[in-house]
């Protein structure tokens, strides 16, 4: 529980949980009803199985796209539901298995219920051109609490664990408590220049007095070796009253006025539901973004529009899902300068294409977006889920296309590509679209081009469906498609 200052001052460098410090018994995932109903559904979605997350980045530092796919539900070692990652890497074949990435890699126990994976977030963090891979494991059991834990695992020709698992029992004053859900959500940046850090989202962090769960942010510095320190923590107090919001349910990073630094944006679909966005080394409170229901369920950050800043740098905008009267629409928001500084201002909208809406209907935009530019424009494409859609939670997804030179009003004016689920298996339940991500997968294939690709998670039937670009369509390629191995 947390009742010291927002910002909180690394005091300990370098440390680290022995394996002792994780409870290798079976336990359970703390009880979700003092949750907001956010909180609820993100555990009930999809059974956690094969395709639930997913991550593209080059891991061994070949110049190709390589692909990690999460599975939380997934039984290691007999223990139901520790969850587990796969790597799959690009061979002359195309996407190869490579190796699983649990818990137990680096040493430690598996912990009954841990959800390992249903976080991922990818990037260099050491400068030798190879992905390290950051995976959330939210009800992993620390220090005897279903409190939650990170993983750091260090790129190569296969991805090797670190000597640490990340919580809050690093952190001075604060102790792991059952149902924080530490690791929800991950996400990488450079808040200050040529130092990356790990931000892990903490939802039902209980603050204040008397406690409610109103989320929280960590924020751990990596070290050139790849040791995290805890550097700080945040809520939304420096926004106002603090509620039951699930601050820190989704995090994204993007830097939003061109000076070389990430930004953290933090969704908090619950009571009230907003973006918080926060600025600086540290990382401090910069602007507010009230939306209305479910906004921050669902987050992404691409180059939706052929914009560039002042510097003839591209400018990055963002996509959050928002939820009203039962009917779900993705916000874009786009950096717009202001006297002498840079905010995010909404400037259009794609309402879901689905007959049923949002409101535990058909899941449109749920989780994280992927941005690609299929078809070679200067823009990206955006790619949503909508892993509920259908009967029988069959899912699909939809590509959005950028229309250069037409402003926001292309999102009255989408060209849309419907992705129909489960063509090619079960007729129903498939879950499809509870993860995506592009990349170049198809081969031959080279580190300079090529059409880009689509991976598309279908967890309830345990697989992820690969999808061909051409530069004008998205061809299925079921031949090549990955189930859980």
């Amino acid at each position: 529980m947390r009742l010291f200052p927002l910002i909180l001052a690394a005091a300990l460098a370098g440390c680290a949980l022995s394996p002792d410090d994780l409870a290798s018994d079976a336990g359970a995932p703390a009880d979700l009803a003092d949750h907001p109903p956010s909180q609820q559904r993100a555990h009930s979605l999809s059974a956690f199985r094969f395709g639930t997350t997913s991550v593209v980045a080059d891991f061994n530092g070949d110049g190709l796209d390589d692909v990690a796919i999460g599975a939380p539900s997934e039984t290691v070692g007999g223990v139901e539901q520790a969850g587990a990652v796969y790597i799959y890497t690009m061979r002359t074949t195309g996407l190869a298995y490579l190796q699983t990435v649990t818990a137990n890699t680096g040493g430690f126990p598996i912990a009954s219920s841990g959800r390992f994976g249903s976080s991922l977030a990818a990037r260099d963090m050491n400068g030798d051109g190879k992905a390290e891979l950051v995976v959330g494991c939210p009800s992993c059991i620390v220090s005897g609490h279903v409190a939650g834990a990170a993983f750091v695992y260090r790129g190569g020709s296969t991805l090797t664990a670190t000597s640490q698992t990340i919580s809050q029992a690093m952190i001075p004053g604060e102790a792991p408590e059952d149902g924080d859900r530490f690791g929800e959500d991950v996400a990488i940046g450079l808040f200050s220049a040529g130092h990356p850090s790990i931000a892990i989202g903490v939802p039902s962090e209980l603050t204040g007095s008397p406690a409610l769960r109103t989320g929280w942010v960590d924020v751990f510095a990596i070290s050139p070796t790849l040791l995290a320190t805890p550097s700080q923590g945040m809520n939304d107090a420096a926004f106002g009253p603090l509620a039951q919001n699930d601050f820190g349910f989704k995090l994204v990073v993007m830097d939003l006025d061109d000076d070389g630094t990430d930004e953290l944006v933090v969704g908090s679909p619950g009571t009230g539901a907003f973006l918080d966005v926060f600025k600086g080394a540290p990382l401090a409170a910069y602007q507010k973004i009230a939306g209305g229901g479910g906004y921050g369920m669902g987050l992404g950050v691409g180059y939706w529009h052929n914009a560039h800043f002042p510097s003839g740098h591209r400018m990055p905008e963002l996509a959050a899902l928002i939820q009203h009267d039962n009917f779900g629409f993705i916000a874009m928001l786009r950096p717009v300068l202001a006297g002498t500084a840079y905010t995010l201002v909404k400037s259009g909208e794609i309402p879901d294409p689905g007959a049923n809406g949002f409101a535990y209907g058909d899941g449109f935009g749920y989780g994280h977006y992927a941005a690609a530019d299929f078809d070679h424009n200067g823009s990206d494409e955006l790619i949503v889920g909508a892993n509920d859609s259908g009967d029988g939670l069959d899912g699909h997804v939809y590509v959005f296309r950028s229309l250069n030179g037409g402003g926001m009003t292309f999102w009255n004016q989408r060209a849309m590509k419907n992705v129909p689920a489960c063509a090619y298996g079960p007729t129903t339940g498939c879950a499809f679209g509870s993860s995506v991500a592009a990349g170049v997968f198809h081969y031959p294939a080279t580190a300079n081009g090529g059409d880009l690709d689509m991976i598309v998670g279908a967890p309830i039937a345990d697989r992820a469906d690969l999808y061909l670009g051409d530069g004008t369509h998205m061809i299925p390629d079921f031949d090549h498609s990955i189930a859980n191995p």
